[in-house]
């Protein structure tokens, strides 16, 4: 997915430009702001896929596989937008003095609804003894 196809169905399913709601704070640059607003979600959601699935490829998905990535690439992208990047927090609140565990730091780096749909998409699949030639995708 482009960056303006991910621009135009963010808003198509949310009503939100992310030109206007991505901060202007230095973590994306100006110019580029969607594109790597878009590459981070990507490197998330993959990062999440392969931990169940050494052997992803982006390129091997089938059809309905990629609807599925790109519908959990959007969604991963509302929730940073509403929850924050949480794998850049130090888990650490200065106003309670509190401390979040780094555990559940990583169970919340990815939304729900993605995992959801990489799991109907059948991308977070482990598999029994599965060697790369094994693989049918």
């Amino acid at each position: 997915m482009t960056d303006i196809e991910f621009k135009e169905a963010f808003v198509s399913k949310y009503g939100i430009d992310l030109d206007s709601a991505l901060p202007n704070d230095g973590r994306y640059s100006e110019s580029n702001k969607i594109k790597n607003y878009l590459e981070r979600c990507v490197d998330l959601v993959e990062m999440k896929i392969a931990d169940y699935n050494p052997f992803y490829n982006y390129e091997d998905m089938t059809e309905r596989q990629v609807s599925f990535f790109n519908k959990a690439v959007i969604e991963q992208a509302y929730y940073m937008l509403n929850a924050s990047d949480v794998t850049v927090m130090l888990g650490y609140d200065p106003v309670t003095n509190a401390l979040v565990n780094i555990d559940e730091l990583r169970r919340r780096y990815i939304a729900p609804m993605v995992e959801r749909y990489l799991t109907r998409a059948g991308l977070l699949y482990r598999g029994l003894n599965r060697r790369k030639e094994d693989t049918l995708l």
